[in-house]
Order: C-alpha cells, then structure tokens, then sequence
C-alpha cells in the first residue's frame, strides 16, 4: 500500500510539473514577433510607409508597441503605441529627411515578446524592399477564433497527458480494464503532438 501511495504521489506531482510546463510554453508561445515589414521610402515626399504584418486576436492587448527608425547605424525616431491599427497588416507613414545611398533601418517590438528589424537603402526614386512569406510563422500563429493555432497544439497534447496518466491509476485501482496497447497508443500521440509544438515554437524564430 505504501509502495502504491509513493507511485500516485509522484504522478501527481508529474502531473502538476506538465501543465506548469505546458501552460507556461503555451502563453509564451502566443507571444511572437511580427511576421513581416515591408518598407517604401518617397525621395521626392521624404516619407516612409513601414507595412507591418502581426497577426493577433486583440490588438489592444497584443500589439506592435516600438518602432525605432534608425538611418546609417544612428537612432532617428524612436515611436511608441499602446496599440495596434488591426489584427493583421497595417501601415504608418513617418517623414525621414534622408538623401541618396543613406542606410533606413525599422525595428518593431511586440509588446509581449519578439522583434523584427528590416533595411532599405535609399534611391533617387522611390524604393520599395520586398515581402518575405514566413510559412512556418503562418501555420504556427494561424487564429483560430482569435488565438493562435500553436495554442490549441498544447492544451491537446496536455489534455493527452492528462488523460493518459490518468487511465494509468485509475486501471492500477481496479475502476477500469482496458488494454495497455491503447495507453501506449496515447503516450504516442501526446508524445508526437508534443513533438511537433515544440518543433513548431523553435523554427518560427529561427
């Protein structure tokens, strides 16, 4: 009995470490940068239109917070917000006295984690820098009703855990019978889901 008791004990504390483990990765993981920033600098105007892409469920929670505009290495403007125009794409236009062969430098910060700086080279016309696609980020922080798919991944794989674990002691106290083939179906599955959350939670800063 004392044996059993020491087993529980220890699976109740893994289960309380996994879902610390797990809810902690999973709110950090709707944290994350923008995607993209596509930058178009007018010589004639002297304007600069900074196209920022962050996809988000509120934009007045999770938001582009910083904007710093630096030209050849040196700090031009600095910008804060307390929020974001839109949940996905949104442009501002910011004057920068720059002539030709000067060096724009834009680096935006979200407010819970996560930065992304882009560079354009000033021309005698009028320049634009071209969009980069990230799939992965695409997938990883796809909404789904305003929350990004990475998070449903981890509360699955959590719940998959759970509930794997759980069979385990309830089938030790004799109140189910089921085959073991099926729980070690589970620990697969939670194993693989955890897997491809962690994969996907490293690549999309890479």
């Amino acid at each position: 009995m004392k044996k059993f008791i020491l087993k529980a004990r220890t699976v109740r504390f893994l289960f309380i470490f996994f879902i610390f483990l797990f809810m902690n990765f999973t709110i950090n993981a709707s944290a994350h940068p923008a995607s993209d920033i596509i930058l178009v600098y007018d010589y004639n105007n002297q304007q600069l239109n900074v196209t920022i892409t962050h996809n988000v469920g509120n934009p007045e929670s999770h938001y582009i917070n910083n904007i710093v505009i630096r030209k050849n290495n040196e700090i031009y403007n600095n910008y804060d917000y307390t929020s974001q125009p839109s949940t996905s794409s949104f442009t501002y236009f910011y004057y920068v006295n720059a002539t030709n062969g000067d060096e724009i430098q834009v680096f935006a910060d979200c407010n819970l984690g996560g930065s992304i700086t882009k560079e354009i080279l000033v021309t005698l016309s009028v320049t634009t820098t071209n969009g980069s696609s990230n799939v992965i980020y695409d997938i990883t922080y796809y909404p789904i009703f305003g929350i990004p798919f990475i998070v449903y991944i981890g509360i699955i794989t959590l719940f998959i855990f759970i509930l794997t674990a759980g069979l385990a002691i309830l089938k030790r106290k004799g109140k189910i019978n089921y085959q073991i083939k099926w729980h070690i179906r589970l620990a697969y599955i939670a194993i693989i889901l955890g897997i491809i959350h962690g994969i996907l939670g490293v690549l999309v800063y890479i």
